[in-house]
């Protein structure tokens, strides 16, 4: 379950998304796929995954 280090940009870019989706704040799926998707190239499939859960089905 690994998750990047807290100086990372995507770690920035996860939590900035993560506080949008938690306020209620519309994001595209898209912006949610290209995050989830960079996430799991850098190794951290557990964060993509969240992400993916609010992806529309």
């Amino acid at each position: 379950m690994p998750v990047l280090p807290d100086h990372h940009p995507l770690t920035a870019e996860m939590n900035a998304l993560m506080k949008q989706i938690d306020a209620g704040v519309y994001v595209h799926p898209m912006e949610i796929w290209e995050l989830a998707q960079a996430l799991r190239e850098e190794g951290a499939e557990t964060w993509a995954d969240r992400l993916a859960d609010y992806l529309p089905r």
